[in-house]
């Protein structure tokens, strides 16, 4: 996901429109990425989602979207349960982390799709 920063935050610089520009917060999971192992137990998807929540409350962001893959699908679409003030959507792209009800109706509606061979 780093090679999007740069469009995001400067589309300028890639062909796009200053006005096009967005602020992007890029936490790291604790004892991922760039983070150091947590000191102590617990930091499940839902304790790093409040954090995630917090951060962006005291960072003064009143409107936000929220982005997670992999481990983040987890951290991101428990942060939309917790639906913080201000979390406008979300985008998941590692699709184990939807609810099994929601993948079912999106399966059911895909079926066809699928079945026809695309």
């Amino acid at each position: 996901m780093l090679d999007v920063i740069g469009p995001l935050t400067d589309p300028t610089a890639y062909g796009g429109a200053a006005d096009e520009a967005f602020d992007l917060v890029v936490p790291s999971l604790p004892g991922f990425g760039f983070s150091a192992q947590p000191t102590e137990l617990g930091w499940t998807p839902g304790r790093v989602a409040r954090a995630w929540a917090e951060l962006m409350q005291r960072l003064g962001y009143t409107r936000y979207v929220a982005q997670g893959g992999d481990i983040g699908a987890n951290v991101t679409d428990e942060l939309a349960r917790l639906a913080p003030a201000g979390l406008a959507g979300i985008h998941l792209n590692f699709l184990s982390a939807f609810p099994f009800e929601v993948g079912r109706r999106s399966w059911d509606f895909c079926r066809p799709v699928f079945s026809r061979g695309w």
